[in-house]
């Protein structure tokens, strides 16, 4: 397969890049070879995979080449590469253009680089005035507007029209104020997302962390922004779960996160949700409602789309959630108003897997069989699709059937069977990390432990009680919270 960089790049380009791609390789400002344009329009067939044998250099090759020039004195080989090079860098400035235009501040901050770099002080004064004049008070706090404004005082100050019309010595200060604030922020977004990572993993932090925490927050607390940060890695860093500092600091969010940008946003709300995930899925219950809380919030502030399209991690687990609180009539009505910004290629996956956590805790909740099948159905049309997506899939099928033998709808051979399976499945599944790997086999093992005990009938209170702590106790292993739920039914 010819020059995979194309590839890599096209791969995560959005449909709406690809067609301003294909407007720009239309346009003499960019392209002047129709080859180029042709070779674009075949590749985005296999849009966004690009794996399909067809993408081999034999059939690109026939579907460019006629047999004339195929047999002419430039081989087509060498001119493909030449063209796949040339593509690339097409591909690059439309990109770069796009999202240039895209953003008018930056645009503007380029339009000044050009005024500077050819002498046009005048213009490049009063348009450097303005655009400061906007940004004194931006919409919102932000690391980009940080930056925007270091490199609009840098440019200032390293520029010849500070001695013809700016003699203001100022500009090097507001460059290293704007410079610093930039990198704290920037600091404390790169804490978060490693601490986070670290708490999952139950690792210790780094003294390091703590130390700067101690040295940057008196300076920068009153900046929502950053204490909004401080305050989640200041949760991180705390031993344990945190159940009251943590709800105090999503209501803290929900209250101030307006007053920052999108990105922000996205970027706390994704830390402080997937904080409250592992701590639920670690046992304790009472983090589910926070989680709930700040989706409901990222739906109203419309956060859930990006670019307009939601992923399907994020609507899979906004149905769970909900379901598993008994908020049927939300989840239904979220299942309609956001399944159509799902990528095509994920629709029925992801619909099909969150209609199936709807049906199954409804079932649970009402205590009707019939819908636990529901539950199993919708599971039963789809496909598998990733090893992260088929763990899920496979996970949700093992605890409807578990709960069916509650029900005494089911029997424990198919129950048996089914966890059999999985385990096959799982254990010749080279790209799942081994640790995950035996989190879901433990989760397996305590499952048929348990659904052993449930047949029986007069259960062992003992030993249900010793698996109940072995639970609580596992430092590796899956919907503990779910499992304690059941031992917990079963007693």
């Amino acid at each position: 397969m010819p020059n995979r960089k194309v590839f890599q790049i096209l791969r995560h380009c959005s449909d709406k890049d690809l067609d301003h791609i294909d407007r720009c390789l239309r346009s003499p400002v960019f392209n002047t070879n129709r080859k180029i344009h042709r070779l674009f329009k075949y590749l985005r067939r296999y849009h966004p995979a690009y794996d399909d044998r067809k993408l081999e250099k034999t059939y690109i090759l026939a579907k460019l080449f006629s047999e004339k020039e195929m047999t002419g004195s430039d081989p087509p080989p060498k001119t493909l590469r030449d063209l796949f090079y040339q593509l690339k860098t097409v591909v690059e400035k439309c990109l770069a253009m796009k999202d240039l235009l895209e953003d008018e501040h930056r645009f503007k901050l380029a339009a000044l680089q050009a005024y500077e770099r050819r002498g046009a002080y005048i213009i490049f004064e009063k348009e450097k005035k303005s655009l400061l004049k906007v940004l004194e008070k931006p919409p919102f706090e932000s690391t980009y507007f940080y930056l925007l404004r270091f490199q609009i005082f840098q440019l200032w100050y390293l520029s010849p029209a500070l001695n013809k019309y700016t003699p203001d010595a100022n500009a090097i200060y507001y460059a290293q104020y704007n410079l610093e604030h930039f990198f704290v922020l920037h600091s404390l977004q790169n804490y978060c997302d490693q601490l986070l990572r670290k708490t999952v993993l139950k690792e210790k932090p780094p003294v390091k962390v703590q130390m700067d925490l101690q040295a940057i927050l008196p300076w920068y607390r009153d900046i929502p922004l950053f204490n909004l940060y401080a305050s989640t890695i200041e949760l991180f860093l705390q031993e344990g779960e945190q159940f009251r500092v943590y709800r105090e600091l999503v209501r803290s969010y929900t209250h101030s996160a307006r007053t920052l940008s999108p990105t922000d946003q996205r970027n706390l709300l994704n830390q402080l949700i997937g904080y409250g995930n592992f701590q639920y899925n670690s046992g304790y219950l009472d983090y589910l409602q926070e989680v709930w809380v700040l989706y409901q919030y990222a739906k109203e502030g419309k956060l859930l789309l990006d670019d307009g399209v939601m992923s399907s991690i994020t609507y899979t687990n906004i149905a769970a959630t909900g379901s598993r609180l008994k908020q049927f009539d939300e989840v239904k009505s979220f299942l309609d108003t956001f399944t159509n910004s799902l990528k095509d290629e994920e629709r029925v996956r992801a619909k099909a897997l969150a209609e199936a956590y709807y049906w199954y805790y409804l079932g649970l909740s009402t205590g009707k069989g019939s819908q636990l099948d529901e539950a199993q159905k919708k599971l039963a049309t789809v496909s598998f699709g990733s090893d992260d997506f088929a763990l899920r899939i496979r996970s949700l099928s093992l605890r409807i059937t578990f709960d069916g033998i509650l029900n005494e709808e089911k029997d424990i051979d198919a129950f048996d069977r089914k966890i059999i399976n999985f385990e096959r499945w799982l254990r010749g599944r080279k790209k799942i990390a081994d640790q995950k790997k035996e989190a879901y086999l433990t989760f397996n093992r305590i499952l048929r432990n348990l659904a052993k005990a449930k047949l029986e009938p007069d259960p062992n209170e003992d030993m249900l009680e010793k698996l109940k702590k072995k639970i609580i106790g596992a430092e590796n292993l899956v919907l503990k919270a779910w499992l304690l739920d059941k031992a917990g039914d079963l007693l």
